[in-house]
């Protein structure tokens, strides 16, 4: 609601053996980098339903 243009952009950076590892970038309406953040999660350590 703050930002309605802005943007939330992810890029895969590695995967390998494994483990995925992202990186996201928020954006504001002009194309501001507003939060810079990484994660990484491995192969069967997360359960879905």
């Amino acid at each position: 609601m703050v930002y309605p243009q802005g943007q939330i952009l992810t890029e895969l950076l590695s995967n390998e053996n494994g483990t995925c590892i992202f990186k996201a970038i928020v954006n504001d309406n002009e194309g501001k980098n507003l939060a810079i953040g990484t994660a990484y999660e491995k192969e069967g350590s997360f359960f879905y339903k």
